[in-house]
């Protein structure tokens, strides 16, 4: 619980960052972002694992079903949770690849025409004294 709070905090300071400096983004903050959705993700995962554990207990021990329909319904909460919190994840890993691809391009595209340039400067006739 101390670390699903834990979670939930970092990843508000998260938003609340990027919401303020959108562009980083682009480096540590979507790798933050990126982390801390799919944290959320398996969290819920586990929620609704747990509440269905304790939902098929409490109807063998306690006969409760009233109780049992509870964490039965907390489970699909939780497992609904956890897919939008993938999905959201999976469009910012898609973002942050996408980004990472183009950089790559762009990183060759200047190397690219650095190399030209220098060989232009290389090639050039020296004056004579």
């Amino acid at each position: 619980m101390a670390k699903d709070r834990q979670l939930l905090s970092t990843a508000v300071t998260v938003i609340k960052g990027l919401k303020k400096k959108p562009e980083v983004f682009h480096g540590l903050g979507g790798l933050l972002l990126l982390s801390q959705l799919d944290d959320a993700s398996r969290n819920a995962v586990l929620c609704a694992s747990q509440s269905n554990g304790e939902a098929a207990l409490n109807l063998l021990s306690q006969h409760d079903a009233a109780l049992a329909q509870e964490l039965l319904a907390t489970a699909q909460q939780c497992m609904d949770a956890s897919t939008l919190l993938y999905s959201v994840s999976e469009s910012v890993h898609a973002l942050l690849v996408r980004e990472v691809e183009s950089q790559d391009i762009l990183n060759g595209q200047a190397i690219e025409a650095l190399n030209r340039c220098k060989e232009i400067v290389n090639n050039r006739p020296h004056p004579r004294k």
